[in-house]
C-alpha cells in the first residue's frame, strides 16, 4: 500500500515541477484523461496515449502496479496474472477497470 501511495504522491511532484519552468522554456499542457472499461479481455486499448509514468490503473477500485499487476505498451493496458479476459459469473459483480492519466499536449 505505501508503494501504491508514493505512485500517487510522484504524479503531484511531476505536476509541481511541470508548473516550476523557467520563462521561455518549452511548455505543454497536461490534460487529465479517464477511460473506463466494463468488458471481459486480456488487453485494453486507450482512447490516447498516456504521458511517460503519469497512469494510475483501478481494477474494481483496487489501484494496481504496472510491472506487476500490468503492463502498457504504447496505449495498450494487458494484465498479468489477473482474470480480466474471463466473463464475470452469473450475478456476480460487474468488472471495472479505471485508467487515469495525463496527456501531453503542446502549448
Amino acid at each position: 500500500m505505501r508503494r501504491r501511495a508514493l505512485i500517487a504522491l510522484s504524479l503531484l511532484a511531476a505536476l509541481v515541477l511541470l508548473d516550476a519552468q523557467p520563462p521561455g522554456a518549452r511548455t505543454v499542457t497536461l490534460a487529465p484523461q479517464i477511460d473506463v472499461f466494463q468488458t471481459s479481455s486480456a488487453a485494453y486499448t486507450l482512447t490516447k496515449m498516456p504521458a511517460t509514468n503519469s497512469m494510475m490503473v483501478f481494477l474494481n477500485g483496487v489501484l494496481m502496479l504496472q510491472g506487476t499487476d500490468y503492463t502498457l505498451a504504447g496505449n495498450v493496458v494487458a494484465f498479468v496474472g489477473q482474470s480480466t479476459a474471463t466473463p464475470r459469473p452469473a450475478g456476480g459483480p460487474p468488472r471495472v477497470i479505471q485508467v487515469m492519466y495525463w496527456v501531453l499536449q503542446p502549448s
